[in-house]
């Protein structure tokens, strides 16, 4: 009860108010097993707490996930996946058709968690009053085996048109009204994949979804703007499948060079509506009545989302095929991290990217805090990591060591190209590492107040704000953050 508590302030809440469910609490784990749920805790060697878990039937088949927790310095280590596992494992065997939950909007770390996993959203399930979010997961879908994403070949053309013709047969999300012919499809194909991705998710031989980009117009002051669309198998909704395809597809089109990505949703569609916002879109605007079908007039809003920020000229697009071999590398392994000089070439590449785009960020006289020697991060002290993909720098980072078992993280960057990859959840989490290593138990950092990134990617680390110290006590724009580190067992 206290780790909920303690997790539940850290984010402003309080125990017993707007949810039912922390009352049981008092009395587990009794309130648990009575009713014919289970209850997980986590717990290190010498018996602290650091996470907990728990399973509570709300009907025959549906059960709800409570109470899922991880204490603050145990974040990042993989604990919460492990208890989600867990409990799906268990609910499994009991033969359980779905599982439920609700959370709070502030408990972004935990969203991405559920989405990961194959929740998706319905707020038909949100039960308490603090909660803004409900989700959903089915455990009942026939299996498919693991499902990967790759690009389309010519080949799969076929099964891409058989889920589009789908869609347009029993649904007004598609505006066809008449089969479209392979022959279009194929056309459309040979003229637009070199710089506009087609991407299959398959279970094994078989396609269960597909997700594509497209010109927005012809004219060529458009060709920094794509329109994007995604399909998958009714078979297989609710398997976060189309999540998973536009985790791939969009970091490729910012990679390649895309400024500005459009999709256009017939209303109603909540679903649509929903993954679309969760990956940043935001509502652009509404045509009116613009589709004839199934007997009734239908609207199509749209959705914008700006994959880069600035008004400066843009770089060429690249081919796709220059792009998806590193995009695929980063979401099946991560990147490449070694620790190289502060002198090599990819550093000084790195930092003074890194010192441009804080520039002119904050323009105001010693708002920037760039220093950061040698010394500091050599052998025996701290470290300067760089990030590949296929060989290609991508990012850095570096921590360095103040004594008194704490460190602080220094020169976090990833190239603009190359966002949205979890490249710098990978370099932070390596820094952390090394500094365990080192006997480090509190991690401190510096951020600004304009680096909203920054700032969200550090706060799902469990970093929390802390005092100022060192060099940043009179900058009035700097942002201290400070996370405990647990000890190495």
């Amino acid at each position: 009860m206290a780790l909920v508590a303690e997790v539940l302030a850290e984010f402003g809440l309080h125990f017993g108010v707007g949810c039912e469910t922390d009352h049981p609490l008092t009395r587990l784990p009794a309130s648990y097993d009575d009713a014919g749920g289970a209850f997980w805790v986590a717990i290190d060697g010498s018996g602290a707490l650091l996470g907990t878990c728990g399973v509570y039937p709300l009907s025959p088949g549906v059960w709800e996930l409570r109470k899922m927790y991880v204490s603050r310095s145990s974040r990042g280590l993989g604990l919460g996946k492990r208890l989600l596992d867990a409990s799906i494992a268990w609910l499994r065997a009991r033969g359980a058709r779905e599982v439920v939950l609700d959370t709070t909007e502030q408990m972004q770390r935990a969203i991405a968690l559920y989405e990961r996993n194959g929740f998706v959203r319905d707020d038909a399930h949100r039960r308490g009053a603090r909660c803004s979010r409900g989700y959903v997961r089915r455990l009942d879908l026939p299996a498919t085996g693991e499902v990967g994403i790759d690009l389309a070949t010519d080949a799969d053309v076929p099964a891409m048109l058989r889920l589009s013709n789908l869609a347009a047969e029993t649904g007004a999300a598609n505006f066809a009204t008449e089969p479209e012919r392979l022959d279009e499809w194929q056309g459309a194909w040979e003229a637009t994949h070199a710089h506009h991705p087609w991407l299959v998710a398959r279970s094994g031989e078989r396609i269960v979804g597909f997700a594509k980009a497209s010109p927005h117009r012809a004219r060529g002051a458009y060709r920094f703007t794509a329109e994007v669309t995604v399909y998958v198998d009714t078979e297989h909704h609710g398997r976060g499948i189309a999540g998973s395809l536009y985790r791939h597809l969009v970091p490729t089109l910012r990679a390649q060079g895309y400024a500005t990505l459009l999709a256009g949703i017939a209303k109603p569609n909540a679903a649509s509506q929903r993954l679309h916002a969760a990956f940043g879109f935001e509502p652009c605007g509404t045509f009116s009545r613009v589709g004839w079908k199934l007997g009734a007039w239908h609207d199509v809003g749209y959705w914008q989302l700006a994959l880069v920020d600035g008004m400066s000229a843009p770089d060429p697009v690249l081919p796709v095929f220059e792009i998806w071999p590193k995009v695929r590398r980063a979401r099946e392994r991560g990147p490449d991290l070694e620790r190289e000089p502060l002198a090599s070439e990819a550093a000084r590449a790195l930092v003074g990217a890194l010192d441009r785009e804080l520039s002119a960020t904050y323009p105001e006289p010693g708002a920037t805090h760039f220093r950061l020697d040698e010394a500091e991060v050599s052998a025996g002290g701290g470290a300067f990591l760089v990030a590949r993909l296929e060989a290609e720098p991508v990012g850095c980072g570096a921590v360095r060591i103040l004594g008194g078992g704490a460190a602080e993280i220094k020169r976090m960057f990833v190239a603009p190209r190359w966002r949205g990859l979890g490249i710098s959840r990978a370099i932070l989490a390596a820094l952390e590492a090394r500094a365990r290593a080192s006997g480090v138990g509190r991690m401190l950092l510096e951020t600004g107040t304009r680096q909203r990134e920054a700032l969200a990617l550090y706060e799902r680390a469990g970093y929390v704000p802390g005092p100022a110290f060192g060099e940043y006590v009179s900058s009035p724009l700097s942002v201290c953050m400070e996370k405990p580190l647990p000890p190495l067992p």
